[in-house]
């Protein structure tokens, strides 16, 4: 059955766009990449970023004909101005500042810290235990034991990121609905004191009232994946999918690898074949979250502050209680 997609459109521009400058860029400066979204520093000395689709390559593009307007990734950056529009700030989100005044792009804070992607990178050796794992064993690698802490306290933020996405479409806060799509590393950001925020809403659904499902898209191509062999209606985000998510990008947190990537069979996902962790790397709950048992974001918060507080820490909201994550690198 054919579904009704609605496209989110631009923002109107609050400058008049015949002759405006293009919008500056640093470089070089702070940047970022999003699946196929960049993320860089606007060269306003200010702490902001720009969200721009890769058909953005001509800077004094602005018109309303300029090609990348039309393109796919555009409208996926709009649909971020968008959704950011329609919701409070949050610390475990990225921070919204605007529109951009001639684009409609977002801005974003810049984060204290770096791209998810890049510090993992930067650690992964000292993070990682390899040594017992071999080509036809890859499912052994796990976080390092003094680093599980670090992944508790990413887990649960993360966590309570989505709670916060998921709790607009209720009766409290009815003024939009929001599923955010793929939850993977390439979305996360670090601030300060080695937290983390989800940054984006580039492949959310969303659904304010009256109006028709802006259906979200999929660029996270794993075959580990809850849209995976979904069609028609089904193969847009929903906050089941958001929790299946969670517990794939925290399986990579806790083991260096997408689930996949352990278990490389294409039909993982639609048979069910999960594969597993023990308890203290979160086995469980992530197990749970991919087989439906887990289906939203305010149970998932309750069931990890249980476990973890099981695993002898205390837990504050979405933080560990006397843990310093900074002190675990400050040798690095």
């Amino acid at each position: 059955m054919a579904r009704t997609q609605r496209r989110i459109p631009p923002p109107p521009p609050s400058r008049p766009l015949a002759g405006s400058p293009p919008t500056p860029v640093k470089l070089p400066g702070w940047s970022a990449i999003l699946d196929t979204i960049t993320a860089e520093e606007l060269d306003n000395d200010v702490g902001e970023v720009i969200l721009l689709p890769p058909e953005y390559e001509e800077r004094s593009e602005v018109e309303p004909e300029a090609y990348w307007r039309n393109q796919h990734d555009a409208s996926r950056c709009w649909t971020t101005t968008f959704i950011y529009q329609h919701i409070q700030s949050h610390p475990r989100l990225a921070r919204f500042i605007r529109p951009d005044e001639w684009t409609g792009l977002p801005v974003l804070a810049k984060p204290d810290g770096l791209p998810l992607e890049t510090f993992i990178k930067s650690h992964k050796t000292s993070m990682y235990d390899e040594s017992s794992s071999s080509d036809s064993a890859p499912t052994n690698v796990r976080i390092q034991d003094e680093y599980k802490p670090l992944i508790y306290q990413w887990a649960l933020q993360l966590a309570n990121a989505l709670a916060h996405i998921h709790s607009y479409g209720k009766a409290e806060t009815p003024s939009i609905w929001i599923a955010f799509g793929d939850i993977d590393i390439s979305k996360c950001w670090l601030t300060t004191g080695l937290n983390i925020q989800l940054v984006g809403f580039l492949n959310a659904a969303c659904q304010t009232p009256g109006e028709s499902t802006h259906f979200g898209t999929r660029t996270n191509g794993s075959a580990f994946h809850p849209l995976e062999g979904k069609r028609g209606e089904d193969d847009s985000p929903t906050e089941q999918t958001d929790v299946s998510m969670w517990g794939c990008l925290v399986y990579e947190l806790m083991t260096g690898a997408w689930p996949d990537n352990r278990v490389p069979d294409p039909e993982v996902v639609t048979t069910g074949q999960w594969p597993r962790l023990e308890v203290e790397y979160l086995g469980e709950i992530i197990g749970n979250c991919w087989t439906g048992e887990i289906a939203d974001a305010a149970s998932l918060m309750d069931k990890l502050r249980s476990t973890i507080s099981g695993l002898g820490w205390q837990v504050i909201e979405d933080v560990l209680v006397g843990f310093d994550a900074e002190a675990l690198f400050a040798q690095s």
